[in-house]
């Protein structure tokens, strides 16, 4: 990835899945994702796969990521998990197996995928 922002002339030549596995898990009681503006979202840092996500969904959905979130960097996943148990933040993204994780950690968490910008299925 810093290769490329430098500049740098790459092509893909074979990945192992066709899009992007993490999900946006939120709180409960954001039922669209429209619901988190003024909310707090952790990713692992400014410019990660988290951070993309989180700005791609919250543009599809007419939201400024800049002036309608607060930001927090909380780097590792199982910190996102117990930060969304805690409600220390009310949205982090996770990949598996930790979006998992805290889908049955705590049941109602939803989850959203920026390929398709849809809420996945919640259990409550």
């Amino acid at each position: 990835m810093t290769a490329n922002l430098a500049g740098a002339d790459l092509t893909t030549i074979a990945h192992t899945v066709k899009a992007v596995q993490s999900k946006v898990m939120a709180r409960p009681e954001l039922k669209r994702p429209e619901d988190i503006k003024g909310k707090r979202l952790a990713s692992s840092g400014l410019g990660s796969l988290g951070d993309f996500l989180h700005r791609v969904v919250m543009k599809r959905y007419g939201l400024n990521p800049e002036r309608d979130v607060t930001w927090l960097t909380i780097g590792a996943p199982p910190d996102r998990v117990q930060a969304l148990e805690a409600k220390l933040v009310d949205a982090a993204d996770l990949s598996y197996p930790f979006d998992v994780q805290a889908e049955k950690k705590a049941t109602g968490y939803c989850g959203m995928r920026a390929s398709k910008c849809r809420i996945l299925p919640c259990r409550w």
